[in-house]
């Protein structure tokens, strides 16, 4: 759910999904996203890798899109060397997949591993692969993940953000 840029890493996810298929063969991974610059490159290493069949490309998503990818998934692998406030991976948990992130930028204030997501280093597909295995192999922490992304992205959703940003303008403006 991101572009193809290499701020975003997609090629991250491509090499830690060849290494999850050695463990499941059934696995799949959607790579959805608009080309900025290295969609050709991301495409060229799953032939190489031999994941073509496992591997879709379904490009740009709009919001009821984005909603049955999300349900047709398991995990949400968030694979970016830089993020501020990453929408697609609150958009993810609060569809409740768990969600597996490189810790970078605000995401580990975002997220607690191993309570909220599980979090990686930067550029880690080692690490990536070892925590999208444990989720498989350990539903109960899938579903703790899932339930308390769930819970965050509740707690970013204007209805709960509103009053804490009026509040804020009330008080730059002298009347809070």
């Amino acid at each position: 759910m991101r572009t193809f840029h290499p701020i975003y890493n997609p090629l991250m996810a491509v090499k830690a999904f060849a290494r999850i298929k050695e463990h499941h063969p059934e696995a799949t991974l959607t790579m959805a996203g608009q080309e900025k610059g290295i969609l050709a490159e991301v495409k060229a290493e799953v032939q190489r890798l031999g994941l073509g069949d496992a591997v879709t490309f379904p490009g740009f998503l709009g919001p009821e899109e984005k909603t049955a990818a999300f349900e047709s998934h398991d995990i949400y692998p968030h694979t970016n060397h830089i993020d501020n406030a990453p929408v697609s991976v609150i958009e993810a948990a609060a569809a409740g997949l768990p969600i597996v992130a490189t810790a970078v930028g605000g995401v580990p204030h975002l997220f607690e591993d191993g309570s909220s997501a599980l979090l990686v280093p930067d550029d880690d597909d080692v690490a990536m692969t070892a925590s999208v295995l444990r989720l498989l192999s350990d539903p109960q922490l899938a579903e703790l993940l899932s339930s308390n992304g769930h819970e965050l992205a509740e707690h970013s959703s204007w209805p709960a953000v509103r009053d804490r940003w009026v509040h804020a303008f009330e008080t730059a403006l002298g009347r809070g």
